[in-house]
């Protein structure tokens, strides 16, 4: 399976008659994937309520270009791909024409260079005296970001379509951004410099001096604000691209969506504010296309295994510029890449429709396509329907556990979306607790070892804010629903269950450490059953072992409910008081149980328990609630699992 895809650039079908020449020449060329241009410079080719359609095809009555290419294409087995000119909406000589065109309608949604001028009142000789490819969209404005999601809803709502592309969704450059409102906000909030004011080698990409205090301290302060300045206007790309994905998938899950990006993705972020290595761990991106057209092959192949790499097991295509480059140089770029990277497949930029470069393709299509393959796909079914909200897939592989079965990780998720939403309904106020955020953190053993669990994990800090505001909310519902339901006097008789008092030794046994301490541990454990069936004392053993100078002896003390039906009560419930088990294999290595105590199920007043088995009481009256208040929400809500 490999992609092997065109972009078709929207002036290649401004005849209608093109439309069925591309698709036969990609078939007989073994291609599996058109990216075909639909919204350019503001206009539409297709039909459309939201933009003007382009004046270049309103003259073909009821010609709509994208209905046609999904129809040949997906009779051809070829995938078609929606690309959408983002943030870019005009390039053209003359200001356009269509009253409706976005530029007419809202001049003031443009981006405002660094100089107070609004890109609305650029004539093309600014544009391109500013080194920048035509007019932008704000990308901070939420007016902006409401109407492109409309757009690529319209697409995907309206059209069947395979996947839907970005192209443009970036800062046109570093002197764009620089409305008044933001640099104010700016201001205000950091008490400091207006980005205005920054110097331009401020703005410079070297981050190896930033590492090394290579720059002067008063150059490092500048740069210092500058990269916030960037991050923040960065921010805003990714939201859109956020709001866009989640959005799409809710409508149709499988449908692939893709950027077109700049290749380096530490000058992408400097540059242009487009941060797209953060997409895959944010999960907001299917597939990633790098524009590596000009470069050399041997830096064609570093960007392929690069962008694979920051794809972190999602979808990445090499895009390659079949416009500049003679064809054997991009058939070796293609061979390079499949034998020194894991990219996914590769798409050409070309500067002619395919049917007027049968000679080129021709020779391609010998030495790298000569058979024809699938183009990959993404699987995420609606796993569950809670009401009219689907559940997919992917939002339960990112809760769930090692080795947790799917429908038990889903179940968690069912409930954790049930309370929150009830927490909603009662108008419970989301609010960020910085002490939660902290004390979670400090719970790791570095500042990098936390980040890279959230990475794993697929988030950022913002994305855990936003959740821990979500736990919050569900927090006071508890609070109320259950702990303050759950009051016990002194008096009350209550039902004490049976309880068993544990200790333990155990020993790890990572899957990255070697034989030989796999060995010694099994050895130490060993030792302890030994002694422990000689006769010695449970706790001294403890003492010994634990405080030894390799510590590779652990042990852990507690009270289990034998009524609760878990791994750890399976195994107390075989053994007597004074009883020890053989060692056990668990999930964290070899256990040995010593059952110490085994408390009898009896009815005692509340007041004259000890505070053990107070707790325990009490923690088992809450969780009853809990489950009868959780069976409510249940019951009220339409639930329908489509697990299998």
């Amino acid at each position: 399976m490999e992609a092997r895809g065109m972009w078709i650039q929207a002036s290649f079908i401004r005849d209608p008659q093109n439309i069925e020449k591309i698709v036969q020449s990609a078939k007989s060329h073994n291609f599996n994937l058109l990216i075909v241009q639909c919204v350019v410079g503001g206009y539409a080719y297709y039909d459309s309520k939201i933009l003007p359609k382009s004046e270049y095809i309103r003259q073909y009555k009821d010609y709509d270009p994208l209905r046609e290419f999904i129809h040949l294409c997906h009779k051809n087995n070829i995938q078609l791909h929606a690309w959408v000119n983002t943030y870019i909406v005009w390039s053209g000589d003359e200001p356009p024409k269509a009253p409706t065109h976005v530029l007419n309608l809202h001049p003031d949604w443009t981006l405002i260079d660094d100089r107070g001028i609004p890109m609305s009142h650029y004539t093309k000789r600014d544009w391109l005296s500013r080194g920048v490819e035509g007019i932008y969209l704000n990308p901070r404005l939420d007016s902006v970001k409401d109407y492109l999601t409309s757009i690529f809803l319209e697409i995907v709502t309206n059209y069947d379509v395979d996947g839907i592309h970005f192209d443009f969704v970036r800062f046109p450059g570093t002197k764009y951004g620089y409305a008044d409102t933001e640099r104010q906000y700016f201001i205000d909030l950091h008490e400091s410099w207006d980005p205005a004011l920054l110097p331009d080698n401020a703005r410079s990409h070297s981050p190896a001096r930033d590492l090394h205090r290579g720059f002067s301290p008063y150059d490092a302060w500048t740069r210092y604000y500058n990269l916030i300045w960037t991050r923040e206007r960065a921010h805003a790309v990714t939201e859109l691209v956020s709001r866009v994905y989640n959005a799409v998938k809710r409508i149709k899950p499988n449908i692939i969506v893709s950027a077109a990006v700049f290749p380096h993705a530490g000058t992408a972020f400097y540059w242009v504010q487009q941060e797209w290595q953060t997409w895959p761990q944010l999960g907001i991106i299917d597939l990633l296309i790098p524009m590596a057209y000009t470069y050399p092959e041997d830096m064609v192949v570093k960007l392929a295994a690069s962008v694979k790499e920051n794809a972190r097991g999602r979808l990445a295509y090499i895009g390659l510029g079949a416009y500049t480059k003679p064809v054997h140089n991009i058939i070796s770029e293609i061979t390079s890449c499949r034998t020194h990277t894991q990219i996914d497949g590769w798409v050409l930029f070309l500067d002619k429709p395919p049917f007027d470069k049968q000679e080129y393709l021709d020779t391609l299509c010998k030495h790298v396509s000569n058979d024809w393959v699938p183009a990959p796909t993404i699987d995420n079914p609606v796993v569950a329907i809670v009401d009219h909200r689907k559940v997919y897939l992917n939002e339960i592989r990112m809760i769930q556990n090692e080795g947790e079965p799917l429908r038990a990780a889903l179940q968690r998720w069912l409930d954790y979306y049930l309370l929150y939403r009830e927490a909603y309904r009662r108008g419970y106020v989301a609010w960020e607790d910085t002490m939660y955020f902290d004390n979670l953190q400090q719970a790791f053993r570095s500042p990098s070892s936390f980040l890279n669990t959230l990475l794993t994990l697929g988030l950022d800090e913002d994305q855990l804010h936003n959740d821990l505001q979500q736990r919050i909310m569900i927090y006071k519902l508890l609070n109320d629903e259950v702990y303050r339901k759950a009051h016990i006097s002194d008096s009350t008789p209550v039902r004490v269950p049976q309880l068993a008092e544990y200790r333990t030794f155990f020993v790890s046994l990572p899957k990255d450490s070697n034989l030989w301490l796999h060995t010694l541990k099994r050895m130490k454990l060993y030792l302890v059953l030994h002694q422990l069936q000689k006769g010695k004392d449970f706790a001294d053993l403890a003492y010994r072992f634990s405080e030894n100078s390799k510590s590779v002896i652990g042990g852990y003390s507690g009270i289990a409910n034998l009524r609760e039906d878990n791994w750890i009560t399976k195994i107390l419930r075989t053994l007597h008081e004074g009883e020890f088990s053989p060692p056990i294999r668990t999930s964290l290595g070899l256990v040995i149980f010593k059952v110490d105590t085994i408390y009898p199920e009896e009815e005692r007043p509340y007041g004259e328990l000890p505070p053990h088995l107070q707790r325990t009481v009490f923690n088992d009256l809450l969780r009853k609630r809990y489950a009868e208040f959780i069976s409510t929400l249940r019951n009220r809500s339409n639930i329908q699992i489509l697990l299998k």
